[in-house]
């Protein structure tokens, strides 16, 4: 295919995928300002080096399940004046990097602990399980010798004897969860019935549980999920069932890995319902593979994730509700300031990106909830904190301000072309690599771009990659078959990095 013909192609396919936001102003990740989280700096770069991961995934994964095992034993107050504003503690987020960028060993001694902590409760239920399945068994027995009498009572045509009331099974013993790697709504819906404090959605791949949103046949999940962020209550009315199942406080966090691609794909499809503007979004460049000598004291966050399951709900008149943690009067103040700032900003911002920005000051409420009781988790005081300082709500502003509102302009506002994406992975792929030639059939057959199996997108990208400058076609030197070869004009950055 000529390159006047590439190019009508190219052209064709990005009228039908236009950008529809502003190029982003960074290209790269933010760095992020590790100094944030207090006394779990030392902690996250260790085991980050460790994992071979960036600091940020480990960071994010901290914050993420801490949010979790704090759920519904606290709620946010942000503004003494406004009596009507709580925010629950519970996070979105979605690390986001390619196969192999360390997002499953950043995200594995987190998981192990969340592991433990479940094991343990349940063998602390395991009494009541026995007790529970006896009583089972016993109401069973009776239940049988009950309709033996009836049978009888019918040949000989006496009155039927009345159900005991042994015969009918006990209530189920609700064992609570912390952990849920992939469910139904019906199911989420069962275990956090038995789980007050709330859970967190675990993910190895978000992708599959954002196209699982549509599993039922003209039904979505996604208004549930959409008041699981906020602690709502959820009526579940499934057909298959004769009753609906209804959460009075349905608190679940959601963290899991996501490649680049995928999300940007997801997100260019999406509709403006609040599901993205909801997440925290973690990329970074990926560091080089190295042997890690310094081991990750896992201890220290065994104790911290027990005191943070230890948080117990408040018990008004027998009901039990999340304790309060307000804003000190200093802290207040700082924060009202931010929200000023973020109004003006929202304002200055449209599409997905413009919601996203105005669930600033909720989101930075949760952080600056969770930074506190992580401070309080490592630390030998015996009573958890009761109002959130002003150095903490200035540390979870900033952490919005220096990362996640950057990284969310990467992520909300990169929404190019197929042809954009692929030919940007390529350029990628070829900087880690620190190639000088590469070959177009190699590329399409074995790194595993999206798009390049279609041939009129596959030209199209080769031709936008001369275009630009970055590539050279190596001419044939021989008979045969053309080698389609390419040599590397201009690398670009080495720290460049595209959604």
């Amino acid at each position: 295919m000529s390159t006047d013909i590439a190019r009508q192609a190219k052209d064709a396919l990005v009228r039908q995928f236009p950008k529809p936001g502003p190029v982003p102003a960074a290209p790269r990740p933010p760095d992020l300002p590790v100094d944030v989280f207090g006394p779990w700096q030392a902690w996250i770069d260790t085991a980050a080096k460790a994992a071979s991961a960036p600091p940020d995934y480990v960071a994010f994964a901290l914050l993420t399940s801490a949010a979790a095992l704090i759920g519904n034993a606290r709620t946010i107050l942000p503004d003494p004046e406004r009596s009507g504003w709580a925010e629950p503690v519970a996070l979105w987020c979605a690390i986001v990097g390619p196969p192999s960028s360390g997002k499953t060993p950043a995200l594995a001694p987190f998981e192990a602990e969340l592991d433990r902590i479940e094991k343990e409760v349940r063998a602390n239920h395991e009494g009541v399980l026995a007790e529970h399945q006896t009583r089972c068994d016993i109401a069973d027995q009776v239940k049988r010798a009950w309709q033996d009498e009836v049978r009888k009572a019918a040949k000989t045509g006496n009155d039927r004897p009345e159900k005991p009331d042994d015969a009918e099974p006990p209530e189920p013993v609700k064992v609570p969860r912390l952990l849920v790697r992939d469910a139904t709504i019906e199911k989420m819906a069962v275990i956090l019935n038995a789980s007050p404090k709330g859970l967190l959605q675990w993910r190895d791949e978000l992708a599959g549980w954002f196209n699982a949103m549509e599993r039922y046949s003209g039904t979505s999940n996604r208004p549930h999920w959409l008041e699981m962020y906020n602690g709502k209550r959820i009526v579940v009315d499934r057909v298959k069932h004769e009753e609906p199942i209804e959460v009075e406080t349905a608190l679940v966090s959601i963290l899991g890995g996501i490649q680049p691609d995928k999300l940007s794909d997801l997100v260019a499809g999406s509709v403006d319902d609040g599901l993205f503007a909801r997440f925290i979004y973690c990329a970074s460049d990926i560091p080089p593979l190295r042997r890690a000598f310094e081991p990750v004291d896992e201890a220290r966050l065994r104790k911290a994730f027990s005191r943070l399951h230890g948080l117990n709900l408040g018990d008004q008149e027998g009901v039990l509700a999340p304790l309060p943690l307000g804003f000190s009067p200093d802290s207040a103040e700082t924060f009202f300031r931010f929200r000023q700032h973020v109004r003006d900003l929202a304002g200055e911002t449209s599409g997905l990106l413009a919601g996203w920005i105005g669930k600033a000051p909720g989101l930075v409420a949760r952080l600056a909830g969770v930074l506190s009781f992580l401070d309080w988790a490592d630390c030998d005081a015996v009573e958890p904190p009761e109002t959130i300082s002003e150095e903490t709500a200035a540390r979870a502003i900033r952490l919005w301000q220096d990362y996640l509102l950057p990284m969310a302009r990467l992520v909300l506002q990169s929404r190019g072309s197929p042809i954009d994406r692929a030919a940007d992975e390529i350029m990628r792929q070829t900087r880690r690599k620190g190639l000088r030639t590469i070959n177009a059939r190699q590329v399409r057959r074995e790194w595993g771009i999206a798009g390049l199996a279609d041939k009129t997108v596959e030209a199209a990208v080769w031709s936008l990659l001369v275009d630009d400058g970055l590539m050279r076609r190596i001419p044939k030197s021989g008979p045969g078959r053309k080698a389609r070869d390419y040599e590397i004009i201009e690398q670009g950055p080495d720290d460049a990095w595209d959604l």
